[in-house]
């Protein structure tokens, strides 16, 4: 049997979510880009993991509703663009 190159494994990797908000969007919606949520409220009510992301439409776009309260975790902060 031929010696072949040893590797070493991969570390494990933690796959991150991206999660978008839009006015013309539904609480209902799964919170991705073609299907956003609608208010900051379903913002809140969502189990984050540090390094997640919610994206807010930019422009004229306008959300009422309570701020967001990010919640806080042992992983990391969150990231709010």
């Amino acid at each position: 049997m031929p010696n072949l190159p040893k590797f070493e494994p991969l570390e494990r990797r933690q796959h991150l979510s991206t999660y978008y908000v839009s006015p013309g969007g539904s609480d209902r919606n799964p919170g991705t880009l073609h299907r956003p949520w609608k208010s900051i409220e379903r913002v809140n009510k969502q189990a984050f993991r540090g390094g997640d992301r919610v994206l807010f439409q930019g422009g004229r776009a306008r959300f009422v509703g309570n701020p967001v309260s990010p919640v806080h975790t042992d992983v990391g902060a969150f990231e709010f663009v």
